[in-house]
């Protein structure tokens, strides 16, 4: 019996494993590095269907998703099961892919979401690559090598930064401070008119840094180093990602791009794990937020290779379990446009689009960056006058949904009924009904006008509410305390 391929098919660690069967953990590490044989005991424990019940696979989320739906699968899982018929499981705004995951246990499933990381994380998910252990330890090592001959301007901005998180965290932190609103490469070289930076050694280093010829193509670094990540994660963020497009197995390069954008969305030094701002360390008196320094210090700790490392485990033991990986998936599109050209037979729709005016594209915009690694520019907006790059260093392009505009929404609604009408397919929906008691950041259509819009294209619409499941909230900390009545419906449309 192969003890790794086994435990990893249950998405189990070696110490997990290695308490179910009654060993430590050196023991279950020699048994898989075929250094030591489990003895007739053992073997006969990791066949007994007991342990077998014991070790359900249980799906992780690969980055920090708002409205991720991990705690609603099986709810899910039952209402598909209610009204599919004949046909794929589709879908819909696929996000993190971890619906997808859990159906492909069952379905042949269609992910589809416009999102470039979107689609890598859940073709992660769905497929399997060849890379394994070993060859993703090579691959990582040959990343340092080429760390080490990094050019010793780099470098040496590293070691400053390095230095300044130190003197922060002995209680030294005013050059940290100032670094915080001066250290990104982009802004320095693209507007520098916003840049007020007091420390003539980093004004100095960095000004060596992106006088490089070369500098653009390392995009993580040059873009959000400093600021999402410190220069040292930026750069091996950036070396991970630029090794990845050399392997030739479109599955193995899936695989190690999922496997950093998991590691990023971990690491990455914002409140909430999402990339919708980068920390502030004071605030507006301009007084330090200690909690926020030393988040600030910590998040810059973090060892990019060994989160990689951390991440690609749990997407191999994805795979293991996800049976006929062939027969999925995944489709990178506008969900209009999928509905109007797919040709498929389809069993069931499930879509989560967004809720509220909150655009998804402004949390994971690092994300999708690191993703399709295609040198955007970043977006300007006007700020007292002057015209300055946007604090969050946005994409120009950022996806902008119909969804969560007030005078689209409505429109939008009616297409996704009236696409997924005509597969003659039952729609399963995923919303959050506004509770005008609860001062909640609004939801953009009621339960009622959803119900009128689904009735134009489907005899049968019924709701299903999960009181059980809370949303993490974008605003004020009393609404972040507050409950939420109703916070998951799922809107079931079928014809009759």
């Amino acid at each position: 019996m192969d003890i790794q391929a086994y435990r990893l098919k249950r998405q189990l660690t070696q110490e997990e494993l290695a308490e179910a069967l009654g060993v430590t953990n050196v023991t279950i590490s020699k048994w898989e590095n075929g250094q030591a044989q489990p003895s007739e005991k053992h073997m006969t424990k990791l066949k007994s269907i007991s342990i077998h019940e014991e070790m359900k696979v249980v799906p992780f989320r690969p980055i920090q998703y708002l409205g991720s739906k991990l705690k609603l699968l099986t709810s899910i899982e039952v209402l598909v099961e209610q009204v599919a018929k004949e046909g794929r499981f589709c879908d819909l705004f696929a996000g993190s892919g971890v619906v997808s995951s859990y159906m492909a246990n069952k379905h042949d499933v269609t992910a589809c979401d416009i999102q470039g990381y979107s689609a890598i994380l859940t073709s992660s998910l769905l497929h399997r690559s060849t890379l394994d252990h070993q060859g993703m330890a090579m691959f990582l090592k040959e990343v340092n090598d080429t760390f080490m001959l990094t050019d010793k301007s780099i470098f040496s901005l590293i070691e400053y930064e390095e230095l300044l998180l130190d003197k922060a965290s002995n209680g030294e932190s005013d050059l940290l401070v100032n670094f915080s609103t001066c250290a990104s490469l982009y802004t320095t070289k693209v507007n520098p008119i916003q840049i007020e930076n007091e420390d003539t050694k980093l004004k100095s280093l960095i000004s060596d840094v992106i006088s490089l010829k070369d500098i653009e193509s390392f995009q993580t670094l040059y873009l959000y180093g400093g600021v999402y990540f410190s220069y040292r994660q930026a750069l091996l963020i950036d070396l991970i990602r630029q090794s990845a497009d050399e392997l030739k197995n479109v599955d193995d390069r899936s695989i190690v791009i999922s496997s950093l954008l998991s590691a990023c969305s971990e690491i990455v030094n914002t409140v909430g794990k999402q990339f919708a701002q980068p920390m502030k360390l004071t605030n507006t008196k301009g007084e330090i937020k200690k909690l926020q320094l030393a988040r600030t210090i910590q998040n810059k700790s973090y060892d990019v290779p060994e989160k990689v490392k951390k991440a690609f485990i749990n997407f191999l033991s994805a795979q293991q379990h996800i049976p006929k990986p062939d027969n999925h998936e995944v489709i990178c599109t506008d969900v209009f446009n999928f509905l109007k050209n797919y040709d498929k037979e389809v069993g069931c729709f499930y879509a989560d689009p967004p809720y509220t005016t909150d655009h998804y594209s402004r949390f994971y915009h690092v994300l999708e960056t690191i993703a399709l690694y295609d040198s955007p520019s970043l977006s300007f907006m006007n700020k007292k006058g002057i015209r300055v790059i946007m604090n969050g260093l946005y994409r120009t392009d950022r996806h902008q949904s119909e969804f969560c505009v007030p005078s689209s929404a409505i429109n939008a609604f009616d297409k996704l009924f009236a696409g997924c009408s005509k597969f003659n397919a039952p729609l399963i929906v995923s919303y959050s009904p506004f509770d005008v008691d609860n001062n909640e950041r609004s939801r953009l259509l009621s339960e009622e006008r959803i119900e009128q819009i689904a009735r134009k294209y489907y005899s049968k619409v019924s709701f299903v509410h999960n009181d059980s499941h809370k949303h993490r909230k974008l605003h004020s900390n009393k609404n972040n305390v507050d409950s939420i009545k109703h916070s998951e419906m799922f809107v079931v449309c079928e014809m009759e």
